[in-house]
């Protein structure tokens, strides 16, 4: 399918846009369809403090996968991506990049300034063990951090399996029916034509053996040539039909009624 797509583009002439499906291509961006692959890419994210990343990366699923979900998932999604940034900045100070937690404020506070969950971390930077602090405490338990994640896991994982296919997908799938319903269909003609010729075949053996069961109209009777009209009146002459014989075993119809009929004259 990404071939058919790319020599799409390229019979458009979209030769750019072709050049930059193919570099998508060796990123593999196909992580989308699998939850084990968008883990990996957030936590790489992550472990790398490219927060400006992480958050792309999230506004790309949320418009590619969670876009097709209705209520209540919306209040589920928001309360993972904000564990996530947390633990982005847990990360951070667990790693002594207080920077980066000063850069996730300033690049972040414009997005979290309207939500409330967000008013008591504004004091992260300048809190001294906030791992010792309460509210921060929990969110420096390994803990809590492998749950976020399992939990983010399953979460797509199952959004996953129920997820819709993208049209040209459900296209390729028809194809494919298509090709093996037309194959299917050749062969049943075939079957049809097989029973046709052998019901055909068995109709002629039976009509010839009912033939042979039959005697020919002229077996066993002598077949005179024909006579010329001068040999038949010569013929018709000779025949006195007073003298034929009454002691013939097998006598026609005609020559019965005859007899009786000169019987009555004399």
């Amino acid at each position: 399918m990404d071939e058919s797509v790319k020599q799409y583009l390229l019979y458009r002439g979209l030769n750019s846009t072709a050049k930059a499906l193919e570099n998508e291509l060796k990123t593999e961006r196909d992580r989308i369809f699998r939850a084990d692959k968008i883990m990996d890419q957030i936590h790489s994210y992550i472990n790398s403090h490219d927060i400006t990343s992480l958050r792309d990366y999230w506004s790309f699923l949320e418009q590619h996968l969670f876009s097709y979900l209705d209520a209540p998932y919306p209040a589920v999604i928001h309360r993972l991506v904000t564990n996530l940034f947390r633990i982005y900045l847990v990360n951070a100070l667990q790693s002594g990049r207080n920077e980066k937690v000063t850069e996730f404020f300033e690049k972040m506070t414009p997005h979290l300034s309207s939500f409330p969950e967000w008013k008591d971390w504004y004091v992260l930077p300048f809190t001294k063990n906030p791992e010792e602090q309460q509210p921060f405490m929990m969110y420096f338990s390994k803990q809590w951090q492998d749950t976020v994640f399992l939990c983010l896991h399953n979460f797509l994982s199952s959004i996953l399996v129920n997820m819709p296919k993208p049209v040209l997908l459900n296209y390729e799938g028809d194809s494919k029916l298509i090709s093996r319903l037309e194959r299917e269909n050749q062969e049943l003609r075939k079957q049809v034509s097989h029973w046709q010729l052998q019901a055909s075949s068995q109709t002629r053996t039976k009509s010839n053996s009912g033939a042979d069961d039959c005697l020919p109209i002229n077996e066993g009777c002598i077949v005179m040539p024909p006579l010329s009209p001068s040999d038949a009146n010569d013929l018709t002459d000779s025949i006195d039909p007073y003298s034929m014989p009454t002691s013939v075993e097998l006598l026609d119809d005609f020559y019965s009624i005859s007899q009786f009929v000169f019987s009555d004259k004399d």
